[in-house]
């Protein structure tokens, strides 16, 4: 309303300098360079004006979620009128102007409700075929059997690179944040240890391998052990490959005990 007033005003201020005979074109003129020049100044305004109403509408982000705007990551701290804040990991606040903010890819880790087990493995290449299988087989029973590895676990032999067997791992941790999905991790990769160590072989790794003669290389009780075993299972016809029995993986669900045995920490605190 008291736009419109002002409006009229400078209008009627117009109207009566004219007909007293004052060139107004002028005037005029400059009053336009002024508003175009007054336009251009507030657009950045406006942009984060609209941005943070954006936000606020959609909320694809909330004070205390730690996310990914572009390629600065951090917690948000604070979502003003025209900038939002993010504290990153080395400590250090980020103001990203709500119109950058609300036309950038911005990815929330807050609510994820699993979370990615992706591990790549190398084996050394004395790991027998045998080795292999049994690495196969007991590595996917680990995880059916593990609680807190939800269903459907992948496990693959993947590769042969110039000094190693490659075995990758796909499953998904249940866990309801980020911190409790770090502690199941470190317990399945010592899960994972100690097959591997049953196995006989050894972890590979990005180098070559120069053999003294105090090297004992890979053990060949265990070798021979792990051979017997799987021989084993391909004459009673309970090899597990190439995928396991449905009744079979279900069986093994749970039977590993999480958090493992003497473990502070009880059940119920992951939840």
């Amino acid at each position: 309303r008291r736009t419109s007033k002002v409006a009229l005003v400078v209008i009627g201020i117009i109207a009566v300098l004219g007909a007293l005979g004052v060139d107004v074109t002028a005037g005029l003129a400059a009053l336009g360079i002024g508003g175009i020049a007054l336009a251009l100044g507030a657009q950045k305004t406006m942009e984060n004006f609209v941005g943070s109403v954006t936000l606020i509408a959609d909320q694809p982000i909330r004070v205390g979620d730690y996310c990914k705007i572009g390629e600065i990551k951090g917690t948000v701290e604070s979502i003003g009128m025209r900038s939002t804040r993010l504290r990153t990991s080395a400590r250090t606040i980020v103001t990203i102007p709500n119109g950058e903010f609300s036309s950038s890819k911005i990815e929330n880790y807050a609510h994820r409700d699993r979370f990615l087990f992706a591990p790549i493995f190398y084996f050394r290449m004395e790991t027998t075929p045998d080795q292999l299988r049994f690495l196969l087989v007991e590595l996917r029973a680990l995880l059916y059997a593990h609680p807190k590895i939800l269903d459907t676990p992948i496990v693959r032999f993947t590769g042969i690179t110039e000094n190693s067997y490659k075995v990758e791992i796909t499953a998904y941790i249940e866990a309801p944040s980020l911190d409790p999905s770090q502690e199941i991790q470190e317990d399945v990769l010592l899960h994972i240890m100690d097959v591997v160590a049953k196995s006989g072989t050894d972890f590979a790794y990005p180098s070559q391998t120069l053999y003294l003669a105090g090297d004992t290389g890979i053990s060949k009780e265990l070798t021979e052990e792990v051979g017997e075993t799987v021989k084993n299972w391909r004459t009673n016809k309970e090899m597990q490959l190439p995928s396991f029995d449905p009744a079979y993986a279900k069986s093994l669900k749970g039977t590993i005990p999480y958090p493992p045995d003497g473990s502070v920490v009880k059940d119920e605190d992951q939840h």
